[in-house]
């Protein structure tokens, strides 16, 4: 099945789970999350399960000394072969490519290859095996011991590739090799838990929990923070970044006996007292699930991050929990159109020997019907009109745009036929920014939770992906729709595997607020803008050494790619348009004519005109080729902050702090 499909169980549920999201929200989207599958099986009791990184099967292993894979019909898949006779199992960790099974005995690890029946021995601890961890590249793996050590292995020749001896405070009871594979984190009997840099097991960090011992540890998706599950009960989140504390809750009563940090931003934990709780981030209860009758030991996400298994040392059962299939419905719409029903249109082909902006139409309650009226649908109620400006419009055929205000929802917009197509429900704060992308029909959109979600053509969610610790103020989407780059208030620039959700990397820069980003459109090229300059990054360098272009007396608030990739444009707080070659980075053009700041440029899908948008109130048309000034039209009563072009180059969409929208044309 398509990956993408799955995205629909986002739709009404976790899709409100962002890093920010209210309580009442949350709360409302796990009102239909629980138990929805039994494995059972005739061991005595489960003592650590994994997943697979498909989330087909689920690996576990048993206090009777077994280790069985199940698949997610309930049916046991196998046992794995060539277990140690009679050897006691403590760990068990599923690689991330799936092909591999990692599981800590009493001395030894053992490397089972899935598909060959192939096993490899890992010697060197001398006590129980307590925890495993692999690195998301697939070739190391961590251990940690009763022995009171911590080793990493090299997977391919089966050596140990290095130590840290913790022997001086006691034994090692989990290990969790970070997202980034930068760093590693280990608790032990003792107070404290560690951070290790990854390359040669040295401390880095060290955080004590008040003479408690740490039973479990969990990276946040974005390796920026630690979720620590002590056995004094309090759940902390650790700031690994900034060293400090930033959240910290009594989660139970008993014992704190796993911790599992879900790509959403969500925790789970289990604890002596036979419950599984599921919070926030900040410590918010969102669900608490009492389907065990002894305790709980092992608590894991899946790797979508949409199930979550446990299981119990004195029961035979493993359970899954997830939404119920009858909350897994499509965004609520306004119509029965999707977006399935807009076909992407190419690109008009004719020669324009004269542009202009004719027609301009206002969009607001007295040039549409009441029922369709945006400016109506801006004020709903409890909510003022004046803060409904427009965030960002991207056009998603010659007819049709989606609109993002300062409102937690989406509009799909007819701009020819003036009628709201879809509403697209599923942030909990205002969205700030939108990408689309033709090639994968899948749109893009951030806000001020902090979260992105990725919509299909039909409107229903796909992925929610969380890392960002602060609104995000721009998106761009890779012209082969794989890949987005995402920029927020406090210098984070991300890049992100769409159909996975996964956070990739960070662009390494020195700037300040990100506001614009922007591949380009051969892909081998990013952008992005901040304070006085642009930042260039290259395919050729691998995206990891970037150039600094000092482009404006002041911000710079806006870039736009030529279609052929050989230009870029930027509007900047001096009130200049300037247009530079990417390949010598060399200055070719300065655009004068706003009176003020400009905040927005977009150049058209026909390479021949340039739009923007200014603090003036006005929004110009310039000849790309030559800079004049073509036309310009001051239709908008406060400032341009959007503008979006049609594919065929005949429309333009503007909209600002006015509360409009104006739909120009821009063509014979």
């Amino acid at each position: 099945m398509n990956k993408f499909i799955m995205g629909m169980l986002l739709s009404m549920g976790f899709s409100l789970l962002s890093s920010e999201a209210t309580i009442t929200s949350k709360s409302q989207a796990f009102k239909n999350f629980s138990l929805i599958k039994e494995l059972n099986s005739k061991v005595k009791g489960v003592k650590s399960i994994s997943w697979s990184p498909d989330k087909t099967k689920i690996a576990s292993i048993s206090v009777d000394k077994t280790i069985s894979i199940w698949n997610l019909d309930g049916l046991l898949a196998e046992h794995v072969i060539d277990t140690p006779e009679d050897k006691e199992i403590f760990s068990i960790a599923w690689s991330h490519d799936g092909e591999r099974l990692a599981v800590g005995f009493e001395k030894d690890i053992v490397i089972y290859t899935l598909e060959t029946d192939d096993a490899k021995v890992l010697s060197g601890h001398t006590k129980g095996v307590s925890s495993l961890s692999w690195s998301t590249d697939n070739t190391r793996l961590v251990s940690g011991s009763f022995d009171g050590t911590v080793r990493t292995w090299d997977v391919v020749t089966a050596t140990q590739t290095s130590l840290h001896d913790n022997s001086d405070s006691g034994r090692v009871l989990c290990v969790s090799w970070s997202p980034d594979n930068k760093h590693i984190a280990f608790g032990s009997i003792s107070d404290s838990i560690k951070i290790l840099d990854a390359k040669n097991l040295e401390v880095s960090r060290t955080l004590t929990c008040d003479s408690s011992i740490i039973k479990s540890i969990s990276w946040s998706p974005d390796s920026t923070k630690l979720a620590v599950g002590p056995r004094d009960g309090v759940i902390r989140i650790w700031d690994v970044k900034n060293n400090k504390i930033t959240a910290n809750w009594k989660a139970q009563n008993q014992v704190v006996t796993s911790i599992s940090w879900s790509r959403y931003n969500l925790i789970a934990s289990t604890s002596t007292d036979n419950t599984i709780s599921i919070w926030d981030h900040q410590g918010k209860l969102l669900k608490e699930l009492n389907d065990f009758n002894t305790h709980v030991i092992c608590v894991k996400w899946s790797p979508s991050g949409k199930e979550l298994a446990a299981c119990s040392i004195d029961s035979p059962t493993i359970r899954i929990y997830g939404m119920k299939p009858s909350s897994c419905q499509a965004a609520l719409s306004v119509s029965s159109t999707s977006l399935a029903a807009m076909p992407i249109k190419e690109e008009s082909k004719s020669n324009l020997e004269s542009v202009s902006l004719e027609m301009l139409q206002n969009v607001n309650s007295s040039s549409i019907p009441a029922s369709n009226s945006l400016a109506n649908y801006a004020t709903p109620t409890n909510s003022k009109i004046e803060d409904q400006i427009i965030n960002s419009i991207v056009t998603l055929t010659n007819e049709h745009c989606a609109i993002a205000r300062s409102h937690p929802e989406i509009i799909i917009y007819d701009f020819e036929n003036h009628g709201i197509l879809l509403t697209l429900r599923g942030h909990s704060k205002n969205v700030t920014a939108l990408a689309w992308s033709s090639k994968g029909r899948i749109l893009a959109s951030a806000a001020e939770d902090n979260a992105i979600i990725i919509w299909d053509n039909q409107g229903d969610i796909l992925q929610t992906m969380a890392g960002h610790n602060n609104p995000i103020k721009s998106l761009s989407i890779s012209p082969d729709g794989k890949y987005l780059i995402s920029g927020s208030y406090n210098n984070e620039i991300f890049v992100w595997d769409i159909e996975e959700g996964q956070f990739l990397s960070s662009l390494e820069n020195s700037g300040s607020l990100i506001y614009s980003v922007a591949y380009s459109p051969c892909g081998k090229k990013i952008a992005a803008s901040t304070k006085n300059n642009i930042i260039m990054w290259d395919k050729e360098t691998d995206f990891k050494i970037p150039t600094y272009l000092n482009a404006h007396n002041g911000a710079v608030f806006s870039i736009s790619y030529s279609p052929n990739g050989e230009k870029l444009v930027s509007a900047g707080q001096d009130g200049k348009i300037r247009i530079w070659d990417t390949n010598s980075n060399n200055l070719l053009n300065e655009l004068e004519g706003h009176k003020q700041d400009v905040y927005i440029v977009a150049w058209s899908p026909d390479g021949k005109k340039i739009a923007s948008g200014s603090d003036d109130n006005t929004i110009k048309l310039w000849d790309a080729e030559s800079g004049s000034l073509i036309n310009a039209a001051k239709k908008h009563t406060d400032l341009v902050y959007s503008l979006a072009w049609s594919p065929d180059s005949k429309s333009l969409i503007s909209g600002g702090n006015d509360k409009q929208i104006i739909v120009g044309k821009a063509g014979k």
